[in-house]
């Protein structure tokens, strides 16, 4: 499977590859609602930025120096996971997979909004809404890519990272 996924792909809808909100842009598309045509950049295509760029191993590190009793450390150790998902780029490769299909969208002329959609939210134990960022009317291929990566650093903040910790899923 590819790790972009078109809104009107039959598995776009499976939340394990797309998260809760792309699979309920995708099925609301199929249904002819009132939604832009658009992509999903799936779950794999975020491993594989992290396995890339060996992220892992150094959040994990990181989550590991976390006092969860002290809320001033998970915001420090937040920001700096945030800070490192920001600052490490996209290989050549994965970035212009990303903008041959913004490209297709209609590229530096149209608006897009980059939003988050975990594969673990809106479980039936866990609810991760409203924890990560949305941002709308970005245009732009550099806005785009730093979009992108502002969104899956929020995976980081600290209300997220407490959270996960608090519901025992791993990083």
């Amino acid at each position: 499977m590819r790790n972009l996924i078109w809104f009107n792909e039959d598995h776009c809808d499976r939340i394990q590859y797309t998260g809760g909100k792309g699979a309920s842009l995708s099925k609301m598309h199929k249904f002819r609602l009132n939604v832009p045509n658009g992509f999903v950049i799936s779950a794999p295509f975020f491993f594989e930025y992290r396995k890339e760029n060996n992220l892992d191993e150094k959040i994990i590190k990181l989550i590991d120096t976390i006092d969860f009793d002290d809320c001033a450390c998970i915001e420090k150790v937040s920001e700096e996971i945030r800070k490192m998902v920001i600052n490490t780029p996209i290989s050549a490769e994965l970035e212009n997979d990303i903008l041959s299909y913004y490209g297709m969208l209609g590229g530096e002329i149209q608006p897009v909004a980059v939003r988050s959609s975990s594969t673990a939210e809106d479980l039936d134990d866990a609810s991760f809404a409203g924890q990560q960022e949305t941002f709308l009317y970005v245009m732009g291929k550099d806005d785009l890519i730093e979009k992108i990566k502002e969104c899956w650093a929020s995976l980081y903040n600290g209300r997220a990272v407490f959270y996960r910790k608090q519901r025992g899923f791993c990083e």
